[in-house]
């Protein structure tokens, strides 16, 4: 089937659409998260997408669950995340209607304004996209999803499989190939990571819960689930990064550009002179040699993304957030015979 979450009816063809009508699980994960879309595109792909879905679902007549795959710092200025809906931070349709209406560059000069300066446009959208299933808890049996930072798997289908390089993983290997020698990085922050398979399994549960144990889609009823780890179990990026030092020699990349080294700083003002030094001096020297070579500069692009990525990291993700895991103790929720398999 061909689709796209931009487009009205998620731009799919009446055929497909037809065909969808049996259908009685759904699971919503289609979404930009990207910290550096345009406000415009990060309002189509994660609030657009969600609504035009939930329209879809409203034909379907033997549905069951609609699972809608949110994030965990959809609410960042939180510092306790608790499994329930907070208070808009605008209203979607509004949002939703200017981003159809306006083009890119009038919703750019107007991004810090619209959103309350939010961290991101990615967090803001999710933020967004929630406050769509509140509309339709009455009408669709829905459930929420948040999950923290997702990360490589521990089992399955491969240990440390990944299949992108969001989030810590394009750090890491940043640092590992050279190209990251500095961060910003706040004294005992911790990054609540989860891996891929865990979380999956934990999606699956929250689907098997609603459609069996909740069969009912009453006024103020909408389950909201955090895949969180708890805090001790969260990473300590200090720690993080005296392990990886401890490996460096050991595990090799195939493909450097650097020897991995540098430094991190709890100074603000000290990260952007070591950006300056350690970062975009070498990439402008980078481009230099590729345009003398014939080849596309890359080492600029590259050296903004990461800035901008690491700030938004640090404001949006990793701050102190304590989550609450209630809904999602597996012991609690799965039978006693299911339990041991």
């Amino acid at each position: 089937m061909y689709g796209d979450c931009m487009q009205l009816r998620l731009g799919m063809s009446p055929e497909d659409i037809q065909r969808l009508r049996n259908v009685s699980v759904v699971f919503h994960l289609a979404a930009s998260v990207r910290f550096d879309d345009p406000l415009k595109d990060a309002i189509l792909t994660n609030v657009l997408s969600t609504r035009e879905l939930f329209e879809l679902c409203l034909g379907m007549k033997a549905l069951r669950a609609v699972v809608h795959v949110s994030t965990a710092y959809s609410n960042p200025e939180q510092t306790q995340v608790d499994e329930r809906l907070y208070p808009a931070k605008a209203d979607w349709r509004k949002m939703l209607d200017c981003a159809l209406k306006f083009d890119t560059q009038i919703l750019d000069i107007l991004t810090d304004k619209v959103t309350d300066f939010a961290p991101n446009t990615y967090t803001f959208s999710k933020g967004l996209a929630e406050q769509v299933c509140r509309d339709y808890e009455s009408q669709l049996p829905l459930v929420i999803f948040r999950p923290s930072i997702v990360v490589n798997t521990i089992e399955e289908p491969l240990v440390g499989w990944i299949d992108n390089l969001n989030g810590p993983s394009g750090m890491l290997l940043g640092a590992g190939t050279g190209i990251v020698r500095t961060d910003l990085m706040p004294t005992g922050n911790r990054a609540n990571t989860i891996p891929a398979d865990i979380s999956i399994k934990a999606l699956l549960l929250a689907a098997w819960r609603r459609g069996t144990k909740e069969q009912t889609h009453r006024q103020n009823h909408l389950p909201v689930y955090n895949s969180a780890v708890e805090h001790e179990h969260s990473w300590q990026f200090d720690k993080m990064i005296d392990c990886g030092k401890a490996n460096m020699t050991k595990l090799v990349f195939s493909r450097l550009l650097w020897v991995p080294g540098g430094s991190t700083t709890t100074w603000r003002v000290k990260y952007y002179l070591m950006v300056l030094l350690l970062h975009i001096l070498p990439a402008m020297l980078v481009d230099t040699l590729c345009l003398v070579c014939g080849k596309r500069p890359f080492g600029k692009c590259s050296s903004r993304k990461l800035l901008y990525d690491t700030l938004c990291i640090i404001s949006g993700t990793l701050k102190p957030n304590g989550f609450d895991r209630s809904g999602m103790v597996c012991r609690e929720m799965i039978s006693p015979p299911s339990a041991g398999t």
